[in-house]
């Protein structure tokens, strides 16, 4: 879920370094469940055995509703529109609703444009080569 959710979060100028920083800490977190869920669940250290399934179960649960409450929908949104709701700091229930009036506004997209040209006058890279 990581890879998708980050391959269409990000604005496009972060999205490379978001996706590199992701994958990072994804494998880095599975390595760490792999040496750990062992010690959990045998009897001579954590004695979890079957129980472990609570364990996970609960991170999932919370994963749930951080899920449900900060990620916005996307369905159907430009990425362009991605970008200006996000720039916007739009409250994540009413990225649908916002979204659609944007992609119906065709001035809404030349926003997009400034706001590449602003990121790039950051950077110091010429947004027309």
């Amino acid at each position: 879920m990581a890879h998708i959710t980050v391959g269409e979060i990000p604005s496009a100028l972060l999205r490379e370094k978001t996706l590199a920083i992701t994958t990072f800490f994804s494998y880095g977190i599975s390595l760490m469940i792999s040496f750990v869920n062992p010690f959990m669940q045998n009897a001579g250290y954590g004695n979890l055995q079957g129980r472990i399934g609570f364990v996970y179960g609960s991170v999932s649960f919370l994963a749930f509703i951080y899920v449900y409450f900060f990620l916005p929908e996307l369905k159907g949104l430009s990425l362009e529109a991605t970008d200006i709701l996000f720039e916007r700091k739009t409250p994540t229930h009413k990225f649908q609703e916002e979204g659609k009036k944007i992609m119906q506004n065709d001035d809404d997209y030349v926003e997009v444009e400034k706001l590449v040209f602003r990121e790039d006058s950051k950077t110091g890279l010429d947004a027309n080569k």
